[in-house]
């Protein structure tokens, strides 16, 4: 081992093993560190991205929610008016009726009081 080239070429080998070694380990501390910031940052951003599902679905339910809603309110308008609409018709007619009636009335009580005076003369 006295040979200066195997010596140095030992030393190489040494430095060699010695810088890959170190190379390696830089890699895994940096391989960790970049899974635990990717980790660390992707937390955040499932978590953001679970509360805007959340929202969405809370919004989807709140929509829906309302529409029935005013679905609800509008039947219900509808039927209101419908049944305004058929009492207004019926008062309509119950009127007309009356009218006719009191008319009927009005003729047949002159027609009496026409033949009681004719009857009379």
């Amino acid at each position: 081992m006295s040979n200066p080239f195997v010596r140095a070429s030992m030393s190489l080998r040494t430095s060699a093993i010695s810088a890959d070694c170190s190379l390696r380990s830089k890699a895994i501390c940096a391989s960790f560190f970049s899974k635990s910031a990717a980790m660390s940052f992707r937390t955040p951003v499932i978590s953001a991205l679970v509360l805007s599902a959340l929202a969405a679905a809370s919004l989807r339910a709140s929509a829906i929610s309302k529409a029935k809603s005013l679905r609800t309110s509008a039947m219900s308008r509808f039927t209101s008016a419908n049944l305004a609409s058929v009492f207004s018709n019926w008062a309509t007619v119950s009127l007309r009726a009356s009218t006719i009636l009191a008319d009927r009335s009005l003729r047949a009580s002159s027609r009496s009081r026409r033949v009681a005076t004719s009857a009379t003369s």
